[in-house]
């Protein structure tokens, strides 16, 4: 089943393109800044920090608006313009409070904090398509029997936020440019795959419980 799931996730993204390949070049370019900006020498590290600070804010706005559009292309709708700013307000909200769930979690216990992060990865989503409800609690409700994909879709982008560290082994080198220019452009693709099958997860889900309540 879990196989299954990624090559059904999978299938989607490609035969989709026309959905996520519109924002291929902002994710490509904001990564690309992202990691110059980390490599750049500022005398004020306070001034480094702001701006990474608002380039996560970017990726977060970016990231809100791709997942609504995958869940219009699921939903058959279109969504209006003040419908895209609130989902995009309450999905970075969602965001925080589930990143500050989990890197406390970690900090404070490195095995429940995981375990938090897998089962309540969908409550962004969650947030933004069922209102009347606590997102934690119903995410944790829907990934509890589905946490063999959750898990390997917490790890793969946990992997994807690191990896960019191996680039360190190639400083120095003429062909550092070409190895960035590599990273940023599978990172990109990792992003919006993950955002694709985030929002697949939340249908397949949401699909599985209406036929088995």
């Amino acid at each position: 089943m879990t196989m299954q799931f990624f090559k059904d996730t999978f299938d989607h993204f490609l035969e989709n393109k026309r959905i996520w390949l519109p924002f291929f070049p902002a994710f490509f370019i904001l990564n690309t800044v992202m990691l110059f900006v980390e490599k750049m020498a500022m005398q004020e590290s306070a001034q480094q920090m702001a701006l990474q600070f608002f380039l996560i804010i970017i990726s977060f706005i970016m990231a809100a608006t791709l997942t609504i559009k995958f869940l219009a292309h699921f939903e058959e709708k279109d969504f209006s313009v003040s419908e895209y700013i609130v989902g995009n307000i309450t999905f970075l909200m969602y965001n925080i409070g589930y990143l500050f769930i989990l890197v406390l979690g970690i900090i404070c216990f490195i095995v429940p904090g995981i375990v938090a992060g897998v089962l309540l990865s969908l409550a962004p989503i969650v947030a933004l398509r069922e209102s009347n409800v606590n997102a934690f609690k119903r995410s944790f409700f829907y990934l509890r029997s589905e946490w063999k994909i959750a898990t390997i879709l917490f790890f793969t982008s946990l992997f994807f936020e690191v990896w960019g560290f191996g680039l360190s082994l190639f400083d120095g080198s003429p062909y550092l440019l070409v190895f960035q220019f590599i990273f940023s452009f599978i990172d990109t693709i990792g992003s919006l795959f993950l955002i694709n099958a985030t929002v697949y997860l939340y249908r397949y889900v949401v699909n599985k419980n209406l036929h088995n309540p």
